[in-house]
């Protein structure tokens, strides 16, 4: 385990953009939005399924000696893959989390041991993990339906002179005038789809901030201990 200075949460601390509507949407912040909830399901499917080999062959193995070093590992593993998460937020939100670890003892293995077995911050740390598929999968739906959906309905007028329809969420377009309207309705809901994913990617930092994080954000930056 690795022993770093922490840095205090800095970054957007509000979940609405405070940009205003033309800065906002000329921004790189929904296009970044966008790919973090679309690497959430990714990430999410990966270290879940990691975990899951982890956990299930420690417990397997926990009847014999080797077993129970393998789960300290495993733990000491999913910590390694919530600082992934950590990183990954800041990077593409702007919602720094510091590291929220007890530091561990300068000596004695057993004594080690249980502060960290004892440390709340690393069972908060298997929780997010946990709940990091399915809200992947939550947020690979709402990407699709809000970003494919504006721009389907934007492009509805090419498909209909290429292709005589277009169908859009279970909708055909099959005339120019309801392809001139699809495209302002896609005009419309671009911008909304903006401010969506945007919303959806702030709301999931700054839940993962409140479990990944320090409790006190206040307190000034010491030196912490990460798995």
């Amino acid at each position: 385990m690795a022993t770093s200075v922490s840095s205090g949460q800095t970054g957007n601390h509000r979940i609405l953009p405070d940009l205003d509507p033309k800065s906002f949407l000329l921004s790189g912040e929904p296009w970044k939005s966008v790919l973090f909830l679309l690497l959430t399901f990714g990430i999410g499917f990966a270290l879940f399924g990691a975990l899951s080999m982890l956990l299930a062959m420690s417990l397997m193995l926990s009847f014999m000696i080797v077993g129970i070093p393998m789960l300290a590992l495993t733990a000491v593993a999913w910590t390694y893959m919530a600082q992934i998460e950590r990183a990954r937020i800041s990077m593409l939100t702007g919602i720094e989390i510091s590291k929220p670890y007890r530091k561990l003892p300068d000596e004695g293995v057993f004594q080690k041991v249980k502060t960290f077995a004892g440390d709340p911050a690393v069972w908060k740390d298997l929780v997010y993990i946990v709940l990091l598929f399915p809200i992947g999968i939550l947020q690979l739906f709402i990407v699709l339906f809000a970003v494919v959906t504006p721009f389907a309905l934007i492009s509805a007028p090419i498909s209909v002179l290429l292709g005589g329809e277009a169908t859009v969420q279970n909708i055909e377009i099959t005339s120019a005038s309801g392809a001139a309207v699809a495209f302002v309705a896609g005009l419309i809901l671009l911008p909304i789809a903006a401010y969506g994913v945007t919303i959806c990617a702030r709301g999931h930092a700054l839940i993962a901030r409140w479990l990944l994080g320090k409790r006190n954000a206040n307190k000034a930056p010491d030196e912490t201990t990460s798995a």
